[in-house]
């Protein structure tokens, strides 16, 4: 008889348990890591509830759950660092849904939102806001105003167009919108938000900047990569505080003058361009530039304009993966370069002149088609440290070919058969390559 009672108190509990799986679970944590409680609630409106009759914790996680709305009020006057709602098929946040809340983290990401209302986000301060992968087309007018964020990000979304009202009179240091649909951007977006620094805007289908950067005074970041960008206009960062630019993958044609000059940029990126022409003076007045990243673009000839004017020292200049057939004589004059890349163009002989009074730490040069190198090409050069020309066509190294300090030189994977005796007499290298070649008679 004991048996069978005991048989009928544990069905009952099954069915106790089966009757509340449609309860929404919440997750109490001390810190991100350290699980305090994990209970079920009936509704979103319950969570203050449940939240009052457990331990006192900073994060609260509802994962994979189904909160297609969150009502006025039901998360008001929390105090928490982190709260994330996610994966929970959330279509609606209503007006008020946050009011008095003072939580640093708050992440709304992979739902189904569809749109911000007014009301909202308005007059609440956040370290970040994460509103990422959802189906975000529209924000009222008026969604931010008065917020205050160290970071809003609404990237994978569908935005197509940025509007003056959306983020008039915010606050906002970071605002992320990678990877929507915008193409396009109000001329005045950006400036009616305050204390804006980093703006990411990559992958995105805009075709023309126009003035939308314009006077955007504490802007220093921006980045622009796979957009369908065809030109950059002068004066297009004019007021701004620009340190670093990226534009890589768009279709620009050319760099003309006035885009970058007398700004403290310290990085641009135009890499994966269509750039066959610079005009003179491009880079010129710009003091603080330190890297310029030119690879895999088309250009076919360096004119001995297109650096005049660069100031200063430049950690890297990258030319790879060009088309780059010829350099003039003088292109790199007084222009000082801890790392030249030139490595897969199209040279096939290296020529007195074109490194004419350069400063450079490291000229890389491999994989071109480098069949010569007259001798006295690096005479004028203050080449320091590496001259990698491996991966070419070279088959013989001639007397005084390398005539400077060199600490290394790579000569390997060529098709070199001899190496003169004198040809590196007087050098202090303390590294030379010469591995897969057919040399026969080698006296280094």
């Amino acid at each position: 008889m004991m048996l069978h009672n005991t048989f009928i108190v544990v069905v009952l509990l099954t069915v106790v348990t089966l009757s509340r799986c449609d309860d929404i679970i919440v997750e109490g944590y001390k810190d991100v890591t350290e699980l305090q409680f994990s209970v079920g609630i009936d509704s979103i409106k319950d969570l203050h509830k449940a939240l009052s009759e457990k331990p006192a914790v900073e994060t609260v996680r509802i994962s994979d759950q189904k909160v297609p709305t969150i009502p006025s009020k039901a998360l008001s006057d929390l105090n928490l660092e982190e709260l994330r709602i996610e994966y929970s098929g959330l279509e609606d946040i209503e007006p008020g849904a946050l009011e008095g809340s003072n939580i640093s983290t708050v992440s709304f990401s992979e739902n189904k939102i569809q749109k911000i209302k007014k009301g909202v986000f308005n007059n609440l301060k956040f370290q970040i806001l994460y509103l990422v992968a959802n189906e975000i087309s529209h924000i009222e007018a008026g969604s931010f105003e008065g917020t205050i964020a160290g970071r809003i990000d609404l990237s994978g979304n569908k935005l197509t167009i940025i509007e003056t009202s959306m983020f008039s009179k915010s606050t906002i240091t970071t605002l992320r919108l990678e990877n929507n649909n915008i193409d396009e951007i109000e001329n005045d977006a950006f400036q009616k938000i305050t204390d804006l620094n980093h703006v990411d805007l990559s992958r995105n289908k805009l075709e023309v900047l126009g003035d939308i950067f314009q006077d955007t005074e504490n802007l220093t970041d921006i980045n622009l990569d796979w957009n369908e960008i065809t030109q950059l206009q002068p004066d297009t960062f004019k007021g701004t505080s620009l340190v670093w630019i990226w534009i890589e993958q768009n279709k620009l044609t050319s760099v003309p003058k006035g885009v970058f000059n007398n700004l403290p940029i310290k990085l641009i990126n135009l890499s994966w361009n269509r750039i066959a022409t610079i005009e003179e003076g491009a880079f010129s007045n710009i003091n603080s530039l330190s890297t310029v990243y030119l690879s895999h673009n088309n250009l076919a000839k360096l004119k001995a304009s297109f650096f005049n004017g660069i100031s200063g020292t430049l950690n890297s200049l990258q030319l790879d993966n060009n088309n780059v057939s010829e350099i003039e004589p003088h292109t790199f004059k007084n222009i000082k370069i801890q790392e030249l890349i030139l490595s897969e163009n199209n040279l096939t002989d290296i020529k007195k002149g074109m490194f004419d009074d350069a400063d450079i730490e490291i000229l890389r040069l491999e994989r071109n088609q480098i069949s010569h190198i007259e001798v006295g090409a690096f005479d004028s050069a203050d080449i320091k440290d590496l001259i990698d020309v491996s991966e070419n066509r070279l088959t013989e190294i001639k007397k005084e070919m390398f005539k400077i300090p060199l600490s290394s030189v790579n000569l390997g994977d060529n098709e070199i058969t001899s190496i003169d005796e004198e040809a590196m007499r007087g050098l202090t290298l303390e590294d030379l390559k010469v591995e897969n070649n057919p040399i026969s008679r080698n006296t280094v």
